[in-house]
């Protein structure tokens, strides 16, 4: 009884099967991180980031009073083409200066002068919550000038000039997760009230965008 003679393999069968192997392994690499990845990340591609004040959509740029020690709530909410998504990205939420020539000042922190527009942020000297779809937020009781620095540098010695007075300095930022969409509401503190309004779309002839100011601080006096 004669032997077979079995057939080697084909340079092509070893390379279809290598390219096989990868895919499958590429496979479950690929169910491994989807199931590990939190469920916010597992929603692709969104068309459009809102938010929303008292049932109020936010303008991309707006104004609002802000009363001290008062809750403010916030929602936020991702939709593709129309349809919300139910388990949405992530957001983030700043509060920086709202840089116009009429706002910015000289001040000192531990001898050591600084100018109010070069702040990257003030989100310390405010209280932010963030909630299941949206955030809330509140001024200090305290909000001169002096006190909402003193909060952004906790620990060491602020020294602002006695002439700022209250006014729009201050401006709201969230951002969806990737930094494609913002929305940036300018607003001043109050005394506590108990009229709460919706922020106010924003002329763009009254503001000075963050990006077209040029100051020669050298220029400035006070």
């Amino acid at each position: 009884m004669s032997a077979k003679i079995k057939n080697k393999p084909s340079k092509w069968s070893k390379i279809l099967t290598y390219v096989l192997v990868v895919l499958l392994i590429f496979g479950v690499i690929g169910a491994a991180v989807y199931f590990l990845l939190p469920s916010e990340n597992k929603n692709g591609k969104y068309t459009d980031f809102t938010v929303a004040f008292n049932g109020n959509a936010v303008a991309l740029e707006s104004e609002m009073t802000i009363y001290a020690g008062q809750n403010y709530e916030f929602t936020v909410a991702y939709s593709n083409e129309g349809e919300a998504i139910e388990n949405p990205y992530d957001f983030s939420v700043d509060i920086i200066p709202n840089a116009t020539l009429a706002t910015e000042f000289q001040y000192t922190v531990d001898g050591e002068e600084k100018w109010f527009t070069d702040l990257v942020s003030m989100k310390d000297a405010f209280s932010i919550e963030m909630t299941d779809n949206g955030f809330t937020l509140q001024a200090p009781e305290a909000f001169t000038m002096q006190d909402i620095l003193s909060q952004v540098y906790t620990g060491k010695t602020v020294d602002v000039p006695d002439n700022i007075e209250y006014g729009k300095y201050f401006t709201l930022v969230v951002s969806s997760y990737d930094n494609a969409v913002q929305y940036k509401v300018i607003f001043e503190i109050t005394e506590n009230g108990s009229d709460i309004t919706p922020p106010d779309d924003v002329d763009p002839g009254e503001t000075i965008p963050v990006e077209s100011i040029i100051l020669d601080k050298e220029a400035i006096l006070f």
